[in-house]
């Protein structure tokens, strides 16, 4: 009688155990079936989004919505009922974590979709060429305001920057450098206007100036680099311009769209006009995809979030706050116990010389000081023409309004620059759009065609107790930068390409 019992009560503890694993085996099933099914609608309305057809759009955006729904709530079931399976968790053990981390980051992107397609949303792509460097990725040329109603693409329109920046008469005080070698005493105008280093900052600084331009109403900012339009055309291929009578690739595209700053004025419909036709025949490209390549455009997008070629900002806090979860927010920010750090260049020299320029840095950390070496390459050939002033376009020497963002407690010792000491420096403390405070150190330095230049920076700081990492900033549009860190007889290389924290041991 007794062990009759006993094995009732082992099978009471079994199904105890048990139950929860096969609820979650069960809603595994579900989830795979419904991300299949949301996987072909969001495949579906982005291949429809921009034919002339609001019925089919708005069919596709219903169905892709409703998907989106059911995926969030299905992911919301799983993750409760994978905390509640002991069994699962033994069973995937070390990787539960990151399949948690995973998981969440879909209930995110869900919430991201669900929110674009519902009621109206006005966004702008901000096109910033990573050939002429600023703070946030690179010059702010050209926009395209897009414009949804219950997903439904309304209106599409690509325009150059100048036209609103032509459109307002106020005088803004430029920031320090901007006011120095950009503003020519007009103040900080909208094609500058991206001058601070944190992304959410300079987009709520850019749609104001919008807003003057009569760009009112706009929902939030999306920076897209020169390099994921590169990165785009790759899998596409090369794309015919019939009025043009161009063949535009990866390999060109840069310098077809290129026209010179000096013919740029309010009401030009040049660039927009080669944007427009361009973009016309992108869609349709991506529109023919066939699966693999559909797969390879979702990677590559997703790679350049990270990277920072794609920058997000929304006036919705909930939206807001989930980019920044995700990291693909563009914000400057700082980690509890690190010391953060962040090299931003700024080319002022209004020209594309980033477009062959390398640069190396390597940081001695140590618990009083720290030291960082830049070594910069220019690539770039001089002109055939002579040029008498080498700080003015047509030549491709770099003109860097080099700043330095780190802890407020670091003080400048010395700054040597081609050997020779720069003694005349700007600092300031500035904050993000959280309200963090960080303090910029900016100077100007020049680099020739076919030269390198070291430069070098010495900062002293008392130690911070309990400090074990140094958390590194890339700033967007610069390409793959090869950092070497150092700290009391450790040393880490690697390729900067996303923002990363480097583990340091005391």
């Amino acid at each position: 009688m007794k062990s009759r019992w006993i094995i009732i009560l082992l099978l009471i503890i079994f199904v105890g155990f048990s139950l929860p694993t096969l609820k979650l085996a069960l809603t595994s099933l579900k989830l795979i079936k419904i991300s299949q099914q949301t996987l072909i609608s969001a495949t579906n309305y982005g291949q429809n989004i921009f034919i002339d057809n609001p019925k089919k759009q708005q069919t596709n955006a219903v169905e892709l919505k409703t998907n989106l729904i059911k995926l969030d709530q299905t992911l919301n079931t799983f993750i409760n009922q994978s905390q509640k399976s002991w069994l699962a968790k033994k069973i995937i053990k070390n990787q539960y974590d990151q399949l948690y981390d995973q998981l969440t980051i879909g209930q995110d992107l869900a919430v991201i979709a669900e929110k674009i397609l519902t009621g109206k949303q006005n966004y702008v792509l901000l096109f910033q060429n990573s050939e002429e460097l600023r703070a946030t990725g690179g010059f702010l040329g050209s926009y395209a305001k897009l414009e949804l109603d219950e997903g439904v693409l309304t209106s599409f329109e690509i325009q150059d920057i100048y036209v609103p920046d032509g459109q307002f008469n106020w005088f803004i005080q430029a920031p320090t450098g901007a006011k120095e070698y950009l503003s020519g005493g007009d103040g900080l105008r909208l094609r500058d206007a991206n001058w601070h280093p944190d992304f959410p900052t300079s987009a709520q600084q850019i749609l104001t100036y919008l807003a003057w331009g009569k760009e009112a109403g706009i929902d939030g900012a999306i920076a897209v680099n020169l390099p994921i339009v590169e990165k785009i055309l790759a899998i596409t291929g090369p794309i015919y311009i019939k009025d043009y009578d161009q063949i535009v690739t990866d390999k060109n595209f840069a310098d077809i769209a290129r026209v010179d700053r000096n013919l740029f004025f309010p009401g030009s419909q040049q660039k927009q006009h080669f944007l427009s036709t361009f973009f016309n025949q992108l869609i349709i490209k991506l529109g023919d995809l066939d699966t693999l390549k559909q797969k390879s455009l979702a990677k590559e997008i997703i790679n350049s979030a990270w990277h920072k070629d794609l920058q997000f900002f929304s006036h919705d806090p909930e939206l807001q706050l989930i980019f920044e979860k995700l990291q693909i927010a563009g914000q400057l920010s700082k980690h509890t116990h690190t010391t953060s750090l962040m090299l931003v260049e700024s080319n002022v020299g209004i020209n594309k010389a980033n477009q062959h320029l390398d640069r190396a840095v390597t940081i001695n950390l140590e618990k009083f000081s720290t030291q960082i070496k830049v070594d910069f390459t220019n690539h770039n050939y001089p002109p055939t023409t002579s040029n008498e002033n080498k700080d003015q376009a047509n030549h491709l020497t770099y003109v860097n309004y080099q700043r330095f963002i780190v802890p407020t407690n670091f003080n400048v010792q010395d700054i040597i620059f081609d050997n020779s000491k720069i003694t005349n420096w700007n600092e300031e403390l500035i904050t993000n759009s959280k309200n963090k405070s960080f303090k910029q150190i900016g100077f100007l330095i020049t680099i020739p065609e076919k030269s390198s230049k070291k430069l070098l920076i010495n900062f002293t700081h008392y130690e911070q107790p309990g400090q074990k990492a140094i958390w590194i900033q890339k700033q967007a549009g610069l390409p793959p930068t090869l950092y070497n860190v150092s700290y009391q007889g450790q040393a880490q290389s690697f390729e900067l390409n996303k923002d990363t924290l480097v583990e340091l041991t005391p």
